[in-house]
Order: structure tokens, then C-alpha cells, then sequence
């Protein structure tokens, strides 16, 4: 995991705690380095620190104590607050200067949090998308294998998918795709990871679950989708294969494969129904 990564996840006590202890590190050197050396620049550390990982509001307030630091090194080099226009507009103009930059940063912050989040979530759905279920998949099966654990996967299509889009038009078949997807959520547990492949497929991850308990899972989650699609009206089916793994493969693409490969042996026979299968074979 990267710095900024574990960063991110400490609670904000300590995200507090880093930026004013930082603050009190670059105010004991301004007050002790030799006058004239300028310390505006190493005040913008705890700025950035806080503005980033604690938000856009903390950030200012952090900004507004390093002003009040600066002027107060000021006064302990026996230069007098207000003595000349000259000096107050260097105090504004230094002011204007730290807060512009935390306000910056911080519209540089949502702006990347908000790439970030669809970098790794489908635009239509909002579930994972491809990339993101192939990092987390990677995760789940080197976790498995190292502790012995079961995992199972499932891929599903909608049957009559096509249909749907010929005959009323890709904005009805986006309202299933977003109804399928909200019922997914709301079923699944916190630890699963469901995510739209493209198109009208999805695949689930079910970590630490063994056939029975994947089996019932998602044999669950296809009946509740079936009712759905009867209360809308929809002339969708699902074929789902589904493959527990008792010893992880060698990687994810041969996980997915699997499922995949099942899912592809329902439809080319009955559709709308649920294969499992256990890998090892």
C-alpha cells in the first residue's frame, strides 16, 4: 500500500494531530533561525497536509493560525505590527497567498478524488467496473491462498437483454441495468464485490464462502431479481455460473474464466438458470 494510501485511512484525531505537530516544528524554526530568512514556504507543509487529507475548512483554519504564527515571529524580531502601509500590505499579500494556495489545494483534492472514484466505478451502475473487481479479485485470491480460505465467484448475463434495446431503446435497458444493480447492492454483503463486466453482464466475488453458502447466495439473489423482473415487466431472464474455488488458480483471469465458462454452458442450453461448479474439478 502506498504512503498516501495508509495516510488516508487514519482516523482524523491523528490526521490532526500530524498537521499541528508540523505546524509547531516550522513555527519553533521561525522563531529561532536568524531574522531575515523567510519561512512562508515551510508553512505551506502543514498546510498541504491538513488541506488534502482532512478536507478544504480545516485546511483554511490551518492556513489562518500560520498567518497568526508568521506575524507573531514578526513581533519576536522587534518588528512592530503596524508601523507602515509597506508592512500591512506584506502581511495581507502573505495572507492572500496562504490561503489561496489551501484553496487550490483543495479544489485540486475534490477534483481528484472525484477522478479517482470513477476510475475505478462504472458510469451507469456506479458498481465497480472491470479494473476495479480485477484489483480486488487479485486481492481476495492472494489472501485465499495464503490462508487456505474458500472462495467462490459468479458471473451473470441477462437473457433477452438485446431484445429490450432493440425494441424500447437504450434508455429502458439502462433502468434495468441500474435496478439489477441497486437490488445486487442492497443483498450483498459489505465484504462482496459485485461489478458491471460491460454490457449486461456482472460478476460477484463472495470471499471466505464456501459452495453451499455461494450456492444459496446467489441461487437467493437470482430469485429476487426474477420477482423484480416480474414487478416491472421486464422480459429478462439470468444465467449465472458460479465457481467456488477450494485452491485459488494461478490468477484472476483464470477465476473469472470459470464462472464465465459456466454462465456460457447456460445459455447455450436451457438459459435462466444457475450452474456451480467446484475448482479444483
Amino acid at each position: 500500500m502506498r504512503l498516501r494510501d495508509q495516510v488516508e485511512v487514519l482516523p482524523r484525531w491523528a490526521i490532526y494531530l500530524i498537521s499541528y505537530t508540523i505546524l509547531g516544528i516550522v513555527v519553533y524554526f521561525n522563531f529561532v533561525m536568524v531574522p531575515g530568512f523567510s519561512m512562508d514556504l515551510f508553512y505551506l507543509v502543514p498546510i498541504y497536509f491538513l488541506t488534502w487529507f482532512g478536507g478544504l475548512v480545516p485546511g483554511i483554519i490551518m492556513a489562518c493560525l500560520c498567518m497568526v504564527s508568521l506575524i507573531a515571529a514578526d513581533l519576536h524580531w522587534h518588528q512592530p505590527l503596524f508601523t507602515s502601509a509597506a508592512v500591512d500590505w506584506d502581511h495581507l499579500a502573505r495572507f492572500c497567498f496562504l490561503l489561496l494556495t489551501t484553496v487550490l489545494l483543495g479544489r485540486l483534492r475534490e477534483a481528484y478524488r472525484s477522478a479517482s472514484e470513477s476510475s475505478r466505478s462504472d458510469f451507469l451502475t456506479g458498481l465497480a467496473n472491470r479494473r476495479e473487481f480485477f484489483a480486488v479479485a487479485e486481492q481476495e485470491r492472494l489472501r485465499a491462498a495464503r490462508y487456505g480460505k474458500s472462495v467462490s465467484v459468479a458471473y451473470m448475463d441477462l437473457d433477452g437483454f438485446k431484445e429490450i434495446n432493440d425494441q424500447l431503446g437504450h434508455s429502458a435497458g439502462d433502468t434495468i441495468l441500474m435496478e439489477i444493480a441497486n437490488e445486487l447492492r442492497k443483498n450483498l454483503r459489505a465484504t462482496d464485490v459485485v461489478a458491471r463486466m460491460g454490457g449486461d453482464e456482472f460478476v460477484i466475488l463472495l470471499p471466505e464462502t464456501d459452495a453451499p453458502a455461494a450456492k444459496t447466495k446467489i441461487g437467493q439473489l437470482r430469485e429476487l431479481l426474477l420477482e423484480l423482473a416480474r414487478q416491472r415487466n421486464w422480459p429478462v431472464t439470468y444465467s449465472i455460473g458460479l465457481v467456488t474455488f477450494l485452491h485459488p488458480p494461478k490468477s484472476t483471469d483464470e477465476m473469472i474464466g470459470e464462472a464465465d465458462h459456466l454462465m456460457y454452458a447456460v445459455k447455450r442450453g436451457t438459459k435462466n438458470n444457475l450452474a456451480t461448479g467446484i475448482w479444483p474439478h
